[in-house]
């Protein structure tokens, strides 16, 4: 388990991976919301594979293929995706790491880009768990670059599998008795 400190960097290194993919697959800034959905299907692979054809072969390449506990809870962690990313996000601008691109008129959305000092920190991850985030994040970048993001919302609200009975199952208490 990681420690809230640990936990920060660990969100702010793979949320870094993401923007650093998106600079290199597509030249203008990403939106907001299109950097939270992508930072979230990176974070929960394996609940994508049906919205991004490549990332069940990359799961399995790096041998993330997995489940963990951490996957019934993707459900619940899309309902609070904005306030945790929010979070990360402005650590990642506090170090100068992110830049809010200035709107424009037509454009109310906010749009956000690596920064030079940002993409070097990303292309300096070199660990098999990086190369895997990139990996993802590449192909999803790569994948949603294009979709609209409310139906890449709405695409990943259907298609998070519902694990509600699973997860309930781990709040019920522990029975020492042999009798139930």
């Amino acid at each position: 388990m990681l420690s809230p400190a640990q936990s920060a960097s660990f969100a702010m290194g793979r949320t870094l991976l993401v923007f650093e993919s998106w600079a290199r697959i597509v030249t203008a800034p990403i939106e907001l919301e299109r950097a939270m959905l992508v930072d979230f299907a990176v974070q929960y692979p394996r609940s994508i594979g049906a919205l991004v054809p490549a990332v069940p072969a990359i799961i399995r390449g790096y041998g993330i293929d997995q489940g963990d506990l951490g996957d019934l809870f993707a459900t619940r962690r899309f309902q609070t995706v904005r306030e945790v990313f929010a979070s990360t996000l402005a650590l990642l601008i506090a170090r100068r790491l992110i830049d809010e691109v200035p709107g424009t008129e037509m454009s109310a959305a906010t749009l956000l880009t690596v920064t030079v000092e940002g993409r070097a920190a990303a292309q300096s991850f070199s660990t098999p768990l990086a190369l895997a985030i990139r990996s993802l994040a590449e192909a999803v970048c790569a994948s949603w670059r294009r979709r609209n993001t409310d139906d890449l919302r709405r695409a990943l609200g259907d298609t998070l599998p519902n694990t509600a009975l699973e997860a309930a199952e781990l709040m019920r208490p522990i029975s020492l008795g042999e009798d139930e």
